[in-house]
């Protein structure tokens, strides 16, 4: 994790300099849920590559778990996966973590008739990102909703 240091001259009362002042500007940090490895992957590449820190996890539950620990400021989950689905972990999340921004991830398609990113929008997400998608596009939104964090 780089952690940007910056130094600044503080002035008192009347304009009488002070001592410099340090400042450590933590990354935001996105939590990364994803069951295929290699998208997984490369998504964590390409926001560590944007300035981000981030935390992984392979699936809903340990998702979960990891936005629990590290307090992010958004998350990135797929919508469909094999323990814990995209809207279950959604709306997990959105009461474990109420102040992450969420965006979610898909190849789309219907959940009992349904799209699943209706479905995500519905459970609390705040964007959405159709696969496959353009890094630039996912550092894009991602951007975005750290701001707004």
């Amino acid at each position: 994790m780089n952690a940007a240091l910056l130094s600044f001259t503080r002035y008192g009362a009347f304009g009488t300099q002070m001592k410099p002042q340090s400042i450590t500007f933590l990354p935001p940090t996105v939590c990364v849920i994803e069951d295929n490895d290699s998208v997984r992957d490369l998504i964590c590449r390409a926001l560590q590559g944007a300035g981000f820190a981030t935390v992984a996890a392979r699936d809903g539950e340990a998702g979960l778990r990891e936005a629990e620990r590290s307090d992010p400021a958004v998350v990135v989950t797929d919508m469909v996966m094999a323990e814990c689905d995209g809207v279950e972990t959604i709306l997990e999340l959105r009461r474990a973590t109420p102040n992450a921004r969420i965006l979610a991830i898909s190849g789309g398609g219907e959940r009992g008739g349904r799209d699943v990113f209706d479905l995500a929008k519905c459970a609390g997400a705040d964007d959405c990102l159709a696969k496959p998608f353009r890094v630039a596009d996912l550092v894009t939104k991602v951007t975005a909703l750290a701001l707004a964090a």
